[in-house]
């Protein structure tokens, strides 16, 4: 899965993802998440009882979609393993969280049913459309946004709807509905992002990039991994030397992630700033390698793609990529390593094992 996805789970559990708001509550970026230092301190901490576990859990797995920040992702689950299973909704929405990190849709959508049993609530709707979107089936997300109304969550009913919509072939009518809902000011940050999001992807497919860069751009400080990454995808082809500074500037506070370290590296490369990230990439992608780490195969499909080109490689991580997830961002990718749409329409659906 392109990682762009994964921010509306992490912000709706927080994913997106912002991926729509997830487990816990996401707290405001500006004023209430607490540094990267104090979260693996909370990590390392033993816990009290399983409600205090489960919120230091809920705070790494939102510090972790931040920038240099996804290490965090292996404290939280080493936390988690810790647990044992209980009949808390917070419990197995932090479960289905972790599964979908790991592209186990199957084992979340399971987490997330058990969660319902316990208490329903809005977020569940959000992360199940989620995973129909990735999964290539805006019907089924449409269809799953449906419960939003019973909490009456309105804004969030017809965001996620729109989002489908879009899916579906039909972002001319799904735009212009997100430009209305753009006028509200006075929404969380966790719908803020998702909503910015999503206007940005469709303004691409509306061939509108200068558009959607300037739907995502006054959000990046407070925004996630994925949030950057449709960011800079964009803006390369209009500014890398801004690509380049800004991510630059970013790795200085923190080691990039390898997904945001391949756009840096793509910039330097597109500027010609010199040799120093590519080769951090490239040694990067070798360990990844030898390590057989495949889990988000898109960054080896890109860096094969873009920086050292290698038209079998990008086509073999491509397609195992696809086999994962099936977002707009990893047909595009798989479409420029040399897959048809015919040849990916016969790839199994492929899950990591539990």
């Amino acid at each position: 899965m392109q990682p762009w996805s994964q921010h509306l789970c992490a912000f709706a559990v927080s994913c997106i993802s912002l991926q729509p708001l997830f487990a816990v509550q996401a707290m405001d970026t500006k004023q209430t998440e607490p540094a990267a230092e104090t979260v693996l301190v909370m990590a390392q901490a033993p816990a009290n009882n399983s409600g205090s576990a489960l919120q230091q859990i809920a705070t790494l797995l939102q510090q972790a979609r931040l920038p240099g920040q996804s290490r965090l992702f292996q404290q939280a689950q080493l936390h988690f393993q810790q647990l044992s299973p209980e009949p808390s909704a917070e419990y197995w929405l932090i479960s289905a969280d972790l599964a979908q990190q790991q592209h186990q849709f199957d084992a979340a959508l399971a987490a997330l049913q058990q969660a319902e049993l316990l208490q329903p609530q809005p977020q569940i709707a959000l992360v199940r459309a989620r995973i129909a979107l990735v999964r290539a089936q805006p019907k089924q997300a449409l269809a799953a946004c449906k419960p939003l109304l019973a909490f009456k969550e309105l804004f969030l009913f017809q965001l996620c709807s729109l989002e489908a919509i879009g899916r579906a072939g039909q972002v001319d009518q799904s735009y212009p509905l997100l430009l209305k809902l753009a006028r509200q000011t006075d929404m969380p940050l966790p719908e803020r992002l998702y909503l910015q999001a999503t206007l940005a992807e469709q303004a691409e497919w509306l061939q509108q990039p200068t558009v959607a860069t300037a739907h995502l751009l006054p959000w990046l400080s407070q925004a996630p991994v994925p949030f950057w990454i449709k960011w800079a995808d964009l803006t390369l082809s209009l500014e890398p030397a801004t690509v380049y500074q800004r991510l630059a500037t970013l790795n200085k506070d923190a080691a990039l992630e390898d997904s945001l370290l391949l756009r840096l590296a793509r910039a330097e490369q597109l500027t010609n700033q010199g040799q120093q990230y590519q080769q951090l990439a490239a040694a990067q992608i070798q360990l990844r390698e030898r390590r057989q780490d495949l889990l988000h195969s898109a960054d080896l499909a890109y860096f094969y793609l873009h920086l050292q080109p290698n038209a079998r490689k990008a086509q073999q991580y491509s397609g195992l990529n696809y086999q994962q997830a099936k977002e707009p961002d990893d047909q595009k990718l798989a479409l420029q390593s040399g897959w048809t749409q015919a040849a990916l329409d016969l790839l199994v659906t492929e899950e990591p094992s539990i």
